[in-house]
Parts: structure tokens; C-alpha cells; sequence
């Protein structure tokens, strides 16, 4: 499992399908290799595939809570934001986040998805100011680039790469930074980080 989730921060996502789905076939009953599946899929953009495997791994473990929340990213990656909700106030349900995502949608209900992200972003900060141990950079970064605020994310990522969160590692991957991708900065910041292009 460790070599399939190491080709995944690398973006290989077929060969670490392969892998995965061999794990998966060696303990059926792994709800852990079935999310990883999951997780691949999602960051390969297979976002059907990834609810999918995702409804397999609540199949196995139906208290396992990041499953709950990755049906709701991959709703939310196709643009179904009212899927997305219900699907996140489940893993809220279980995890005690109830008011934090019912305020995403109460922001999204008033002011669309750029609400939601703003209501997410404010949350984030908010976290921060009480609790720096909690605060990720990588995350703030994360959440300008679904606003489409390239500057302050490069400008976050880079404050990121100063203090070396572990979300780095999914830079590559992460389907938040695609509308930056593509600008030299985030490039060099990629080979600053030790990932490939």
C-alpha cells in the first residue's frame, strides 16, 4: 500500500489503480485499501468511480467518516453542490461537525458556490486565530484557488512551502489547485517541492 500511495502523490493514477485494486483483492474487507481506491479515483478526476468505490468502503465500515465527506467532494468536483451537502452533514453527523457544514450551506443557499467557498476560507481563518496547531496554509492555499484568487493561493502556497505542511505532498494531485496549474509560479513551486511535472 505504501508503494500505491507514493505513485499517487505522483500523479500516476492508472498504475496506482492496478495497485490498489490488487490490495483490495488480497483483503476484500480493508475498508482502509477500499477508500485509498476511492481517493485515487477522486484525484484522477473518476469522480462516478470514486463514489462508487467510496459506497463499497461505507458497505464494509459504515462509520468510516472519510468516505462520507469524499462522496461529498466528488459531487461537489461535478457541480451536484446539493448532493455534496448531504452527503457532508453525513460524515458531520458523525464527527461533530454539524455547524460548521450546515454554515457552508446556509452560505451557499445565500451567496452560491462563491459563498460557500468564502464561508469555508472565513471558517478556516477563524480556526486559526483560536487554535495555530490546527491552522493549514496548505488548505487557506487551497480554498483562494476554488475562488479563483490565483495571487493570494500562490501567495499561500508559498508561506505553505516556507513552513512545510504535510498537505504539500498532494500538490500534484489535488483537483483545488487545477485553475492555477497551469502558471509558471505553481510550476516552480512543484520542482521546489521535489514532485515531477
Amino acid at each position: 500500500m505504501r508503494y500505491a500511495s507514493f505513485i499517487n502523490l505522483l500523479g500516476k493514477h492508472n498504475e496506482d489503480i492496478a495497485e490498489y485494486r490488487k490490495a483490495l483483492a488480497l483483503d476484500p474487507l480493508s475498508s482502509l485499501i477500499s477508500w485509498d481506491l476511492a481517493f485515487t479515483f477522486y484525484n484522477a478526476r473518476h469522480y462516478e468511480e470514486a463514489i462508487e468505490q467510496d459506497h463499497k468502503t461505507l458497505e464494509i465500515d459504515p462509520s468510516f467518516v472519510r468516505s462520507y465527506y469524499q462522496i461529498g467532494d466528488s459531487y461537489e468536483r461535478k457541480g451536484m453542490y446539493e448532493q455534496a451537502f448531504q452527503w457532508f452533514l453525513k460524515g458531520a453527523n458523525l464527527d461533530g461537525r454539524t455547524a460548521e457544514v450546515m454554515a457552508w450551506k446556509e452560505a451557499y443557499d445565500a451567496a452560491g458556490v462563491g459563498g460557500y467557498y468564502h464561508k469555508r476560507l472565513d471558517l478556516e481563518m477563524a480556526q486559526a486565530q483560536q487554535d495555530l496547531t490546527r491552522y493549514s496554509l496548505y488548505h487557506v492555499a487551497a480554498l483562494y484557488a476554488e475562488l479563483g484568487e490565483k495571487e493570494k493561493s500562490l501567495e499561500w502556497l508559498q508561506k505553505a512551502f516556507e513552513e512545510r505542511p504535510y498537505g504539500l505532498i498532494f500538490l500534484k494531485i489535488d483537483p483545488a489547485f487545477d485553475n492555477i496549474r497551469s502558471d509558471p509560479r505553481f510550476v516552480e513551486l512543484m520542482k521546489r517541492v521535489g514532485l515531477p511535472q
